[in-house]
């Protein structure tokens, strides 16, 4: 049994979900932990007496002011981090240096692309593994999308639009990563134009190698707002409610006006549902493995990175 910790705990309030039902229901880190058959979950870590309490009660074992006292007293060999952004480095810092070989990384894993560069840097250097929780990388949905774009099932694709809200290092940056994934981590995005007078909502116009063009549009409301629209030539794919909602929509004969044409939803369409049941349960078992790279790693984190410094250079 591998013995696993968390360091914060803000993200573990969720009801605990007994071991008597599936992963598919798990929606945080520990609950994770405490399902799979090969981890023991032996601690938390956090500032916050509530969220030590809470913890500890649902979960069975001690949480920790302290993260150099979790890591002495417990020496898990899988720790979550999920602490603020900004103390991320710190953290992947203190795990290392412990000798914990399988870190999974809340997002975005860090402030701006030095700190990054720096934590791939410590990361090779001690041969973990890392896991970068952008969890819409292991959702069935993205997979199937995935291979429509990839095989052209509705034709090259025109043109990419994204809509986000509450920040874009904290909400935005997970469609930023999926666009990355869905078009392929070697994809290149130019930023061609900013509208940062939101500013921690930016808008921009960016172009997706020589003729593709992408907007990305920042809204000030107070609720999620995350949809990505991608445009072909026989139709479109809408993902939208943050990947709740799966929309195809094909092109067909304008039914009032000869030699016109209009998208028309196709109910019948092959997408998996919308949602994110089993996501956890791909990350951690991403972690766990051995043989193959993280599908959502280091290494690809840094291109979303990339661009996020980009569009927030403060």
């Amino acid at each position: 049994m591998l013995r696993a910790a968390v360091i914060g705990l803000g993200n573990v309030g969720a009801d605990f979900v007994s071991k008597t039902e599936t992963l598919i229901s798990v929606q945080n880190h520990a609950a994770a932990y405490a399902l799979h058959p090969e981890i023991q979950l032996v601690a938390g870590c956090s500032p916050d007496e509530e969220h030590r309490s809470r913890f500890s009660s649902r979960y069975g074992c001690p949480a920790f002011s302290q993260v150099e006292e979790m890591l002495e007293q417990c020496q898990p060999q899988v720790v979550s981090i999920c602490s603020p952004t900004p103390l991320h480095l710190a953290h992947v810092e203190q795990c290392l240096a412990a000798g914990v070989q399988r870190i999974w990384l809340e997002k975005p894993p860090a402030v701006n692309l030095s700190q990054l560069l720096t934590m791939r840097q410590q990361v090779d250097a001690a041969g973990a593994r890392v896991v970068v929780h952008y969890l819409r990388r292991y959702a069935a949905w993205a997979n199937a999308c995935r291979q429509v774009i990839q095989a052209e099932t509705l034709g090259k694709l025109l043109g990419v639009q994204l809509t986000y809200s509450r920040g874009l290092l904290t909400n935005g940056s997970h469609f930023l990563d999926l666009a990355f994934y869905l078009l392929g981590d070697s994809a290149h995005f130019q930023v061609v134009a900013v509208d940062d007078t939101l500013q921690e909502n930016p808008s921009a116009l960016l172009r997706l190698g020589e003729d593709i063009p992408v907007s990305l549009s920042g809204l000030p409301v107070d609720y999620h707002n995350l949809d990505l629209s991608l445009t072909f030539q026989k139709g479109r794919l809408s993902l939208m409610h943050g990947g709740m909602t799966m929309r195809w929509e094909d092109k067909i004969p304008h039914p009032l006006f000869d030699g016109f044409f209009i998208l028309q939803e196709n109910p019948h369409h092959s997408l998996p549902p919308g949602g994110f049941d089993g996501c956890f349960a791909r990350a951690l078992d991403d972690l766990l493995a051995h043989d193959t790279p993280p599908v959502s790693g280091l290494s690809q984190a840094t291109k979303t990175q990339e661009l996020l410094n980009a569009l927030l250079p403060s």
